[in-house]
């Protein structure tokens, strides 16, 4: 009789440890790449996508191999790739050459600007400012993941200069400061760029949150780009 209790239980902790593989790994799975909400979604069916700040990213198929997730999926580029994940306490672990992400059933908290201060004077822009998340074509990351995290500006008397790496602002308008219009609480700057294939129009718009960031908009006409900046503390701003 023991023996057969013994069995019994053993079996159904083999069971329970196959069923809790088996469950552990399909839903929903939830990552933060550098200020970027991924999720990753494991159908029961077998098959998986991949969304990235909401956009979709890829879907394909994912199975359980020699004890982890092996999970092959096609990109918007029509590109195919296989990436082994890991399952350990909880978190599910995606990583390749380039990459490592941790993901989770918990969502993280997703940051969002706070609303515009539409009584902004224009001495309320003036000081140094150092960039801290990007939104690009409606994906928002961290500015370093955009390649921008060295990005300053200085405000002052509605005059702005760009600095650290802001070459993908100052290759349009150039390096030198740029005189802004103050209206209905906004600083905005519009010109038009010479272009033998078409004509460019670079419209420049900054705002002041009510936490007290700075929303700097950039148009060209073939998407709008947001950059939010904290302010600089005047014995941290750089000399001049």
């Amino acid at each position: 009789m023991k023996k057969l209790i013994s069995l019994i239980l053993a079996l159904c902790v083999a069971l329970t440890m196959a069923s809790a593989l088996a469950d552990g790994a399909a839903g929903v799975w939830y990552g933060d790449y550098h200020g970027a909400v991924m999720t990753l979604t494991l159908a029961e069916d077998g098959t998986c996508s991949m969304e990235v700040s909401g956009f979709q990213m890829g879907a394909g198929t994912w199975a359980e191999k020699d004890g982890a997730v092996e999970i092959t999926m096609t990109d918007m580029t029509g590109g195919a790739s296989t990436l082994i994940a890991t399952l350990a306490d909880g978190m599910l672990t995606l990583a390749d050459e380039d990459m490592s992400v941790d993901f989770t059933r918990e969502a993280p908290e997703i940051w969002a600007p706070a609303d515009v201060n539409p009584e902004a004077a224009a001495e309320d822009f003036d000081g140094s400012w150092a960039i801290a998340k990007v939104n690009t074509m409606g994906m928002l990351v961290d500015a370093s993941a955009a390649g921008m995290g060295e990005m300053t500006l200085n405000i002052e008397n509605c005059v702005v200069t760009f600095g650290g790496n802001a070459s993908s602002i100052t290759f349009f308008i150039g390096e030198a400061a740029i005189p802004l219009n103050y209206a209905d609480g906004a600083l905005s700057y519009s010109i038009d760029i010479a272009n033998d294939a078409m004509a460019l129009s670079f419209q420049l718009q900054a705002v002041l949150l009510q936490d007290g960031m700075l929303s700097v908009s950039l148009d060209m006409g073939y998407g709008e780009t947001v950059m939010y900046f904290t302010r600089v503390a005047a014995e941290e701003a750089p000399a001049a």
